[in-house]
Order: structure tokens, then C-alpha cells, then sequence
């Protein structure tokens, strides 16, 4: 479901910044950092899959 929600944020993201990058070039280092902030929502889902799994499991 993680990676599911950050594809999504990522499209509407990522097509908003480079238009933004392709009137203004200064706004690069912006655009690049608002595309990565949504890959912390796969890591985190990753982590607590995990933690759901161990945790289960060890029963």
C-alpha cells in the first residue's frame, strides 16, 4: 500500500516540479528534494512489514 500511495504522489510530484524547473532552473535542487521526501513512505511501510512479519512469525 506504501509504494502504491508514493507512485502516486510521486506522478503528481514529479509532473508539478519539472514544469516548475522548466520556467525556472533555479527551483532544481527544490524539485528534487519534494520528489524524494514521498521514497521515506516506502521505507517506512518496508520497516513496519517487516516488524509485523517478525513478530507474527515468531509465534
Amino acid at each position: 500500500m506504501s509504494a502504491l500511495a508514493t507512485g502516486y504522489a510521486q506522478a503528481r510530484i514529479g509532473a508539478a516540479a519539472m514544469g516548475a524547473v522548466a520556467e525556472k532552473p533555479e527551483l532544481t535542487g527544490r524539485a528534487i528534494l519534494l520528489v524524494a521526501i514521498p521514497e521515506t513512505l516506502v521505507i517506512l511501510g518496508f520497516a513496519v512489514s517487516a516488524m509485523i512479519i517478525l513478530l507474527l512469525g515468531g509465534n
